[in-house]
């Protein structure tokens, strides 16, 4: 038996892009500060959330429908899913 070295986060990211679920495909309109936020805060910390899937493709939608001088960093979105988190925004 071979051991899984990914991370569970990382199974449930890969498992999700598979399924069209969580689309990357708006971190090339990102900085690459937002796209370090929502992998190392947001994926690792929130994925296995029931309004995770919600609150991606808003945060999605929002990166497409912006100028870059309007856009926010994932916070502005994420941070209306969650309760007690303090992230700066």
């Amino acid at each position: 038996m071979s051991k899984n070295w990914t991370e569970p986060h990382e199974e449930e990211m890969l498992r999700l892009m598979k399924e069209s679920k969580l689309n990357k495909d708006f971190y090339n309109d990102l900085p690459s500060m937002g796209c370090m936020e929502l992998d190392d805060f947001w994926i690792n910390n929130y994925l296995q959330e029931d309004w995770f899937e919600k609150a991606w493709n808003e945060y999605r939608e929002h990166i497409f429908n912006s100028t870059m001088d309007d856009m926010k960093m994932p916070a502005y979105v994420f941070k209306n899913y969650v309760k007690g988190i303090n992230t700066g925004v």
